[in-house]
């Protein structure tokens, strides 16, 4: 029984030709099958392929490589029903690995051409489940990017747990001074050890209305509920953008976008996840960025944000955020990404505890060995906050830095329908003049995420 390989998988390249008013011609009675079935699918001669291949079917109705050049055979010829059809017997079967990667394959291939972009998607991200080898990985990646590509709707689905030190983001300290008095903190101002689950779901629609011209809008949902001393929270937001690719270069884009956003809070702290949540502040967000790509594998991205928030606790919480920066990325080969990037932002409030300048800077590498099924990543973020009022109580105006240390491995080789877990270490360091506001989290966290 021959491995149904890599290169009798279904072309990618665009523009390749599907004759779909072709009939499966059936042999004469003269033809004879004495060749392989490996080296007439090699030879793309797929009438014969289906041919033999269907003699070899009804020897043996369990033929699982009969019924997989019979549904390749198919779907080069333009019978894409068809192909779906046997590649479905196929997984009804017990196959080996590479024959489910090729089953999967296939029926995500017909239905992609089908115009069942969510339905292809499902079924490659299931093929990637099944891809060992890069040149197998790099067919399903190329088919993926392509359906991301012509498919209109796109969903996002992400969820992490996190085991943490400090879930309330509370202090190190159990006293503060205040006005020449020391205070002691209660337990819920102190850092609480718990277990934080969040979860998203997104939805994005694209529709092209000029050549260099696509129109994007998506709606979120995402949650974080808690195992501890926190309130959980709860949000909801929509975004309207619009790329456009300029004149004369195919490596540059422009990117301008208007979002809303609803947070919500839990009445109680440590409370029930399906307890009473109140509104806790909402937000417009207008947003542009210019992203220009190189050869060599550089990517840039200039970037500008306002957003005015307004809160629902009290008035006095009311913040306009302005936020300008820059990042850098760099594909070294085809194993190692490196990135940098970096923020000047100002909070316009009459609150002492949010009206601040905010300076960041940020690099992360992304590694994967040769031979290795694990890709190892690190991050290194730092940022300086200098508060604009002095607290009512302190002798001065807080200042904070801010240090998060991040590593994380993803085995490549675990995954199910797309979903391919990263587990990882983020260690949350905030040095504040302040000791209300000095805090630490150590957190360990296993994060899920996939698109279709």
């Amino acid at each position: 029984m021959f491995s149904f390989a890599v290169r009798y998988l279904p072309r990618l390249a665009a523009g390749c030709a599907v004759f779909s008013t072709l009939i499966i011609a059936t042999a004469t009675a003269e033809t004879t099958c004495e060749a392989p079935l490996r080296e007439i699918v090699q030879a793309r001669d797929f009438q014969y392929a289906y041919y033999c291949a269907e003699i070899r079917f009804d020897a043996n109705p369990r033929d699982a490589d009969a019924i997989l050049v019979m549904a390749r055979a198919a779907q080069e010829l333009g019978q894409m029903e068809r192909a779906d059809e046997l590649a479905k017997k196929a997984r009804t079967l017990n196959l080996s690995t590479g024959q489910k990667l090729a089953a999967y394959l296939i029926s995500g291939m017909a239905q992609a051409s089908q115009q069942n972009f969510t339905t292809a998607k499902v079924l490659l991200y299931r093929a990637s489940d099944f891809a060992r080898l890069e040149p197998e990985t790099r067919v399903v990646r190329q088919a993926l990017n392509q359906l991301n590509t012509d498919a209109p709707w796109r969903l996002s689905i992400d969820g992490n747990i996190l085991p943490s030190s400090n879930i309330n983001s509370g202090s190190l300290h159990e006293t503060i001074e205040l006005g020449g008095l020391e205070f002691g903190l209660d337990e819920d101002a102190q850092a609480q050890a718990g277990v934080g689950y969040t979860g998203s779901l997104a939805a994005t629609h694209r529709k092209r209305i000029t050549a260099r011209a696509v129109w994007e809008n998506s709606a979120n949902l995402s949650a974080t509920v808690y195992d501890g001393r926190a309130r959980n929270t709860a949000t909801y937001g929509v975004v309207s953008g619009l790329h456009y690719t300029p004149a004369n270069t195919l490596s540059a884009l422009i990117y301008t976008y208007l979002g809303f956003e609803k947070n919500f809070v839990a009445d109680e702290i440590d409370g029930p996840v399906l307890g009473i949540y109140s509104p806790y502040y909402s937000q417009i967000t207008a947003g542009l960025e210019y992203h220009l790509s190189r050869r060599n594998g550089s990517a840039w991205k200039v970037f500008a944000t306002y957003v005015d928030r307004k809160s629902d606790i009290s008035a006095l919480q009311d913040t306009q955020i302005t936020t300008a920066g820059l990042s850098y990325s760099h594909t070294i080969n085809d194993n190692t990404v490196v990135g940098f990037s970096g923020f000047l932002q100002n909070s316009n409030s009459v609150s002492a505890d949010i009206a601040a300048n905010a300076q960041n800077l940020s690099a992360e590498i992304s590694w994967r060995p040769d031979g290795s099924p694990l890709t190892l990543s690190g991050a290194v973020n730092y940022t300086h906050t200098d508060y604009i009022h002095q607290l009512f109580g302190y002798p001065e105006a807080r200042i904070d830095d801010d240090v998060t240390l991040e590593a994380a491995f993803t085995h490549n080789d675990i995954q199910f329908y797309g979903f391919n877990p990263t587990f990882g270490v983020r260690l949350e360091r905030d040095f504040s003049n302040l000791a209300r506001y000095d805090t630490e989290n150590l957190q360990v966290f296993t994060r899920l995420s996939t698109l279709f």
